[in-house]
């Protein structure tokens, strides 16, 4: 009996202890707060097949009754962010854990709109963002290629266009402000973006405003900006990357001037990592570094393009209260381009070999400091950032020299009060001065732009409101120019994960040094000063949707469409006329040419689809980036004169100087532009695939003296007029070490296209790439 009932007892403990229950609970967020629809599993001890499982709610939380005896470690699985596993202890059932991004995953936090992180579906103008796995697997040469594949986005010869609201000037002049780091990245004589500089190996994201943000970033951000933000992780990395390859034929026979291959290769790395203060959690020191070394042939005669950059990141964390740090970048780069060919079957030769050659430096310092005042109410951030930007460049062709030296001189103060009950406010104040002294503007020319600012973002339930001003006054030589401009938008949440937003936004832009004082000629082409033009001024309003869909677990996909429309006042566009009557008809040749003048009011509207998206299911992933943009740019009034030529008399219009003389469009611009980029992983194999096809129309209206004095423009701009189709494919294979190989090809089908007056865009050009990563 005593046996039988210690069998009995010891049987009904078992199954007792078998029986008991335990709750854990899980609280499931990012760095901006808690996720809903994580996926939580939980498994035994063999994780062969879950025990029981759920999907968080609306505050990131879950709860889930287990067999205390089994339960023995949880997986934590949402699409776009790492997998997590935790080991569980039945002495702890509550747990808090932060997922990060998977670095192909979609882009959710944005700063450029305001200044401040921002979840992208809550921001109230139109906004692209670029993760890094586009710039790796596509191996750019520099980051305007990159600009290319943004939907609504065209770089012409160095020039940015956003929704057709510029063309192509020569390279002086620019509606699309650049940003590194969130502080401007254009030259302090031609107002250029520095393309060439930016350095895209260590980028973590880069953030595209469409339409006019004068009103935070001042001059130059008429068209929208463009941020590139680099890595500021600091997580321990090595990153490596080489290439090697080239252009081995052209798109038509006669065109080949080479034998061959014209090569191009080069090297790439970047390495950070972060030291900590075993004492202090809150003391630590990051720092970034990252190199470019590259030579490339060309695929125009005598025109190689060979260069090198070392960029630095520095990050002191003292205490949660104060942060400093030091950047930098220097660049060298030798280089030669021609400026028109010399005929249509000669079109990758210079005109009567007449060659461009430029060499020199550009590098730029950036100090910053950063103090937060945590209070009960809200944290208060005070911020100070510098810049030391300086080009020295020696430039000149056969017969004239284009040396130019110049820097500029940042400093920005901004104050942003980030508040617990929805309020963020930023306030800045803003100098930059900048100096030039060039042949090509005839001495030494000065400049200075003092600027106040204030934004102010409210989140009130449903509704995210912004509204911001910034005053500002620019002085270049002895004359100024001052005003202010405003913008107000609106995003509101009509459902779960639908966005209606709206936005008006004024913008401006001074006049360049370049624009101003340039008297040279390059070639047979005569450029002419105008120091007396107006600063651009315009209005840019938009209307859209933000969507979030999903599928379950798999797909995951961003859509945004707006209607926008943008009104200039005073566009500055160079102009083709008799500028200068010395020396009688004799010396017409040298009267003759470009000047920068205002042409009036103009409009630019349309509208556009922008899709961003990841699949994933098993082991395929398909993350894919595809948008279609329609614009349509034209000038108010074509055929009323717009200036009086004040050396002949002669009233200029429009139509009188554009091949097409009809309908009034803006030159050097396109209606149609669609982008697609797609990318296929298989996670386990390591196999990868990707597409990137680019579709723009004929570019109807140049101006009418490229038809008349060089050889070739008419008879090829007439022949290219169903537009131009560019498709690049890549292969390549994952390695389980991290290791990657990747065999690209761009413009697969070797298109001929004209990107501008006289100027051939590149043929096919094949790479291998190999990266190595390790973290």
């Amino acid at each position: 009996m005593p046996a039988r009932l210690l069998s009995f007892i010891f049987l009904w403990t078992t199954l007792q202890l078998r029986a008991q229950q335990i709750t854990y609970t899980l609280y499931i967020r990012d760095v901006q707060g808690p996720l809903a629809g994580a996926t939580v599993r939980i498994f035994d001890q063999q994780q062969t097949a879950p025990i029981s499982g759920g999907i968080t709610d609306t505050d990131g939380r879950i709860a889930l009754k287990v067999p205390a005896d089994r339960a023995r470690s949880a997986e934590i699985r949402m699409l776009g962010y790492r997998t997590e596993w935790l080991t569980l202890n039945p002495q702890t059932t509550t747990y808090h854990i932060t997922l990060r991004e998977e670095t192909y995953s979609l882009p959710n936090v944005v700063i450029t709109a305001s200044k401040a992180q921002q979840r992208i579906e809550e921001t109230t103008v139109s906004l692209t963002v670029i993760r890094p796995n586009l710039v790796e697997n596509k191996n750019p040469t520099d980051i305007q290629q990159t600009m290319n594949q943004v939907p609504g986005v065209n770089v012409n010869d160095g020039q940015a266009n956003i929704r057709s609201g510029s063309g192509w000037s020569y390279g002086a002049g620019t509606r699309v402000l650049l940003l590194l780091d969130n502080l401007p990245l254009i030259s302090p004589d031609a107002n250029q973006v520095q393309w060439t500089i930016v350095p895209f190996e260590s980028l973590d994201q880069m953030e595209i405003i469409k339409g006019a943000s004068s009103a935070l970033y001042g001059s130059s951000a008429l068209n929208g900006v463009i941020n590139v933000r680099t890595r500021s992780d600091y997580h321990k990395r090595t990153w490596v990357n080489l290439f090697a390859g080239g252009h081995p034929i052209a798109p038509r026979p006669e065109l080949r001037w080479w034998t061959g291959l014209q090569s191009l290769g080069g090297l790439q790395m970047s390495l950070q990592n972060k030291i900590d203060d075993s004492t202090n959690p809150n003391r630590w020191f990051g720092y970034l570094i990252s190199a470019l070394g590259q030579w490339d042939e060309g695929y125009q005669w005598r025109s190689p393009d060979n260069r090198g950059r070392l960029f630095f990141k520095t990050h002191f964390n003292r205490s949660r209260h104060l942060h400093y740090g030091l950047n930098g970048n220097i660049s060298y780069r030798r280089s030669a381009s021609p400026l028109i060919w010399n005929g249509e079957d000669q079109a990758l030769i210079a005109l009567d070999s007449s060659i461009t050659t430029n060499a020199g430096f550009t590098y730029h310092i950036d100090p910053w400091l950063t103090f937060h005042q945590f209070r009960s109410t809200g944290v208060l951030r005070h911020e100070i950032n510098a810049r030391l930007l300086a080009i020295d460049n020696q430039s000149r062709d056969d017969s004239t020299v284009f040396d130019n030296a110049s820097q500029s001189y940042l400093l920005q103060y901004q104050t942003q009060w980030l508040s617990h009950s929805g309020w963020k406010i930023t306030t800045g104040l803003f100098g930059l001065w900048a100096v030039s002294n060039s042949e090509l503007f005839v001495g030494r020319h000065t400049s200075r732009n003092l600027a106040a600012y204030i934004q102010t973002d409210y989140r009130l339930r449903r509704f995210n409101l912004s509204a911001g001003t910034r005053y500002e006054h620019f002085l270049l030589d002895n004359r100024s120019q001052a005003r202010p401009v405003f913008r107000f938008g609106a995003n509101y949440q009509a459902a779960p994960y639908t966005h209606l937003f709206a936005s008006w936004g004024q913008g401006f832009r001074f006049p360049s040094m370049a624009e101003a004082f340039t008297r040279t000629n390059v070639g047979t082409v005569n450029i002419f000063p105008n120091p007396r033009l107006n600063p651009e001024y315009g209005n840019t309003y938009e209307l859209g949707l933000k969507q979030l869909l999903s599928a379950g677990q798999h797909l995951k996909m961003q859509l945004e469409f707006a209607l926008y429309r943008m009104d200039f006042d005073d566009m500055i566009e160079f102009t083709f006329s008799r500028w200068d009557t010395t020396g009688g008809f004799a010396q017409i040749q040298r009267q003759l040419g470009f000047k920068s003048v205002n042409i009036g009011p103009v409009r630019i509207q349309g509208f556009e689809l922008t899709a961003t998206g990841l699949y994933s299911h098993s082991h395929h992933q398909i993350q894919f980036l595809a948008g279609y943009a329609y614009s349509d740019p034209h000038v108010r009034f074509p055929d009323q004169p717009f200036i009086l030529n004040d050396i002949t008399g002669q009233p200029l219009k429009y139509s009188d100087l554009s091949t097409d003389d009809s309908t009034g469009t803006l030159k050097y611009r396109y209606r149609h532009l669609l982008k697609t980029d797609l990318q296929y992983t298989h996670t386990r194999l390591g196999y990868r695939a990707g597409i990137s096809i680019r579709f723009n129309d004929y570019m109807r209206n140049l101006d009418r003296v490229f038809y008349q004095v060089i050889p070739g423009v008419q008879s090829v701009h007439q022949r290219l007029n169903r537009g131009d189709l560019l498709i690049d494919l890549r292969i390549g294979y994952r390695w389980p070490s991290g290791a990657m190989a990747n065999l690209i090809i761009d413009n697969l089908l070797n298109r001929e296209v004209m990107i501008r007056p006289a100027f051939l865009g590149p043929p096919m050009r094949i790479l291998l790439q190999y990266q190595v990563t390790l973290e």
